[in-house]
């Protein structure tokens, strides 16, 4: 998998255990402008033809939500925000262990 991966120019990066809750970029900081996103889209649908979202709508208004929330630089910003960036080539992903404390590594407690 790996070989296939580097193929296709696929870069692997493993996370720390117990980080993925700090790591995911796109909960961290793509999601929710998205999901907020949607939800206005929705209204607007609503307002404008008066009556809620339609399935043969759905793909059309989606894809006007997705333009408007993940833009290159709110992916970016949301990449760095959870710790990940680039090297100085801009070529691999590097991690930045400064922004976790001793409890993000500790295992949950239920």
């Amino acid at each position: 998998m790996i070989d296939a991966a580097r193929q296709e120019n696929v870069i692997l990066f493993c996370l720390p255990p117990h980080t993925t809750h700090r790591l995911q970029p796109c909960d961290v900081g793509a999601f929710s402008p998205l999901k907020r996103a949607w939800e206005a889209q929705c209204s607007t649908y609503l307002q404008t033809n008066g009556v809620p979202l339609q399935a043969r709508d759905v793909v059309v208004e989606y894809m006007t939500a997705r333009s408007t929330a993940l833009k290159k630089e709110t992916i970016q910003q949301a990449w760095r925000k959870s710790g990940i960036g680039m090297d100085d080539s801009q070529t691999y992903p590097l991690c930045d262990s400064s922004i976790f404390t001793k409890a993000d590594f500790a295992p949950s407690v239920p």
